[in-house]
């Protein structure tokens, strides 16, 4: 992908993600999908969709998110 230290990806969450939580409201497990929107340096013209899935833990104050997809960079 060549040098991407200090580039941003800009992303849109698309209509259709979602979340579902336990039985408790601590733990909320999330996927969906999300549409590229550029970016800086490297990922200025970046274009796709990259699909998402991630889990937020209220209790530990953390949000883990893992984006898989074609990214292409023009």
């Amino acid at each position: 992908m060549g040098n991407a230290k200090g580039s941003k990806l800009n992303f849109q969450v698309l209509t259709g993600s979602s979340g579902c939580g336990d039985e408790e409201g601590n733990v909320f497990s999330i996927t969906g999908r999300a549409k590229v929107l550029g970016g800086t340096k490297i990922f200025k013209k970046a274009k796709g969709t990259l699909k998402l899935t991630g889990v937020y833990d209220r209790g530990q104050g953390t949000f883990k998110v893992k984006f898989s997809g074609k990214l292409t960079l023009l």
